[in-house]
């Protein structure tokens, strides 16, 4: 019993039969018959055979758009890696990063807010955006606390989708779009097995141009930006600890020479009385007091050699002493330590 529209136009009969794959029906293939009338037995079976194929063949074009869907995300983060600077400066990363992700979505805006712990808020590091954009930096940033997309997205650890016309009213008053008219926006969490980071943020001014596509592909950039940022701030935590190390390093090499110097002035000093003593200039010495003497004459010699040695070490930090290498015999070398 076909309906009076379908008559009109000449449909006699119609053949519906499943798409199945898997024992899973993945759609329907439908065949009108204008001419003919009711379709045959064999009919029946020579549309099933082509269901048959149509089926492989719509499910090996799926395979084929998959495997170009997973061929492009590669690429993607490939060129993500490939433009990441050297050193990783935070500021310099989530540029780069954003500039990549930004081209390949098709996006007017790519924002990179980190969570600070010490203040509790969200604040906006950088990334990559149209030139014609226009904004203050410091106006995005936000507590950690509020109840608003970006904020939930980063302590829900979930993406977070608004479009114009299909979103709750809440978004309307997201900062992000009211300050650029945003069509559609998605807040995605960077989240490492640390914890999450902060939040990636992607928004467009035209309508429909982040696409289920795009979108899976923004979440695998959240999540290699997300390791590339950690690796930054990383970077510049031991940055920071290695200046503190070379500042601590250096008023050592002070603090040493300081004390060489201070040390070497008052043993020249009791070196020279000690020697008059002994070259009895001051008057005849007996055995006790030329043995005694000749003690301290000695210790004085090692407490030199020991600042001399204080004084070449703060020196060698310093970059002061360059060494001079010739050739020499070790014979040679023995011979300068016993004498």
């Amino acid at each position: 019993n076909l309906p009076a529209s379908w008559k009109s136009i000449g449909v006699r009969s119609i053949l519906v039969l499943p798409l199945l794959q898997d024992d899973k029906v993945r759609g329907i293939f439908c065949v009108i018959n204008k001419v003919n009338g009711l379709f045959s037995q064999d009919d029946v079976r020579l549309l099933a055979l082509l269901t048959g194929r149509v089926t492989d063949v719509l499910h090996r074009l799926s395979l084929d758009q998959e495997l170009r869907q997973r061929v492009n995300d590669l690429s993607v983060l490939q060129e993500i890696g490939a433009h990441l600077p050297i050193p990783p400066v935070l500021t310099d990363t989530v540029a780069a990063v954003g500039r990549v992700a930004r081209q390949s979505l098709g996006a007017d805006l790519c924002f990179f807010f980190l969570h600070h712990a010490e203040s509790d808020a969200l604040v906006m590091m950088g990334g990559d955006w149209d030139p014609s954009l226009s904004f203050d930096a410091r106006a995005f940033t936000l507590g950690g606390s509020e109840k608003v997309p970006l904020a939930l997205a980063f302590h829900e650890n979930q993406p977070a989708h608004f479009q114009r016309g299909h979103s709750d009213a809440g978004w309307h008053s997201d900062d992000l779009v009211k300050a650029f008219g945003l069509e559609q926006l998605v807040y995605l969490p960077l989240s490492v097995e640390q914890g999450c980071l902060g939040g990636l943020a992607i928004g467009t001014q035209a309508p429909k141009t982040l696409t289920p596509d795009s979108r899976r592909l923004a979440i695998l950039v959240a999540k290699q930006s997300a390791i590339v940022i950690e690796r930054s701030r990383l970077y510049e935590r031991l940055k920071s600890a290695n200046e503190k190390l070379e500042q601590i390093n250096h008023l050592k090499n002070e603090f040493i020479s300081m004390v060489s110097h201070e040390l070497r002035t008052p043993l020249t000093t009791i070196k020279g009385f000690v020697s008059i003593v002994l070259n009895e200039e001051t008057g005849p010495l007996n055995d006790q007091q030329r043995h005694f003497l000749e003690t301290s004459d000695r210790a004085i010699d090692r407490l030199t050699l020991l600042v001399s040695d204080l004084l070449d070490i703060s020196r060698i930090e310093a970059g002061q002493i360059k060494m001079q290498l010739r050739p020499t015999t070790l014979s040679d070398v023995c011979q300068r330590l016993l004498t």
